[in-house]
């Protein structure tokens, strides 16, 4: 985790949302991704919306599944289930359907329900 945090700091200083787009999206998906780790869903949550905004701008094809998929888990994560599977939805009309099955299951299997 130092070496994480030690890169942290080093993207914080070099990314910019105007001069760097990408490396911006990918520096928000990483500080929601370490909110989420540290249990701060409240900031994860936060940070979701973020990512969702930041690869609006570079990656329009992926922005609403990334952001759906983060909000799917830190929903789960803090005991809303049904808030999780609603968030999750978005992710099944997406060509990413398929491959992100297994996250609605592990949805399902943590609020004890097999549907």
């Amino acid at each position: 985790m130092d070496l994480v945090h030690s890169c942290h700091v080093r993207a914080r200083a070099s990314a910019h949302p105007v001069r760097t787009p990408t490396g911006w999206a990918h520096l928000q998906y990483l500080e929601t991704s370490l909110a989420l780790l540290a249990g701060d869903l409240e900031r994860a949550a936060a940070g979701a919306d973020a990512v969702g905004d930041a690869l609006w701008r570079v990656r329009k094809f992926a922005a609403a599944s990334t952001r759906s998929s983060l909000l799917a888990v830190i929903h789960a994560e803090s005991g809303r289930f049904d808030d999780a599977l609603t968030a999750f939805s978005v992710m099944e009309s997406t060509t990413y359907s398929t491959s992100s099955a297994w996250l609605k299951a592990w949805i399902l299997a943590a609020a004890g329900r097999d549907h």
